[in-house]
């Protein structure tokens, strides 16, 4: 997320920055500064993609794995004070380590995320 030089407006991901003699500025400032320097109003640049799906797919992951890994402890905690404890905390073990790749799958798609939000970024500047 950026801010507006003008306003301090803080431009979320659904908003398209705009640029206005070199300073990043929010639609409404950019439609207000144009307003007052020539009395017309360019079009507006088209708004930037959601990748909210994205963001929301990597956050459900991390917490599903989290809670995973946390079980799985408590299956190993339970298999030390039971007769079948070794099957247990082999289980256990292994469900800790599939908490973990939950979780590092919700980090991918949080990163992919970010990558394409600021690709398209960089491609609507140039």
């Amino acid at each position: 997320m950026e801010t507006c030089e003008n306003c301090g407006h803080v431009i979320s991901e659904t908003e398209a920055p705009a640029v206005w003699q070199d300073q990043v500025v929010c639609e409404k400032c950019r439609q207000k500064l144009v307003a007052n320097s020539s009395g017309q109003l360019p079009p507006s640049p088209k708004a930037a993609p959601s990748y909210g799906g994205l963001g929301v797919s990597g956050s459900v992951l991390r917490v599903i794995g989290i809670a995973v890994a946390v079980l799985s402890c408590l299956v190993v905690v339970a298999g030390l004070f039971t007769s079948r404890h070794v099957v247990m905390v082999v289980s256990g073990a292994g469900g800790i380590v599939y908490g973990i790749f939950i979780c590092a799958c919700g980090e991918v798609f949080l990163a992919l995320r970010d990558i394409a939000i600021s690709t398209w970024t960089l491609r609507d500047r140039a």
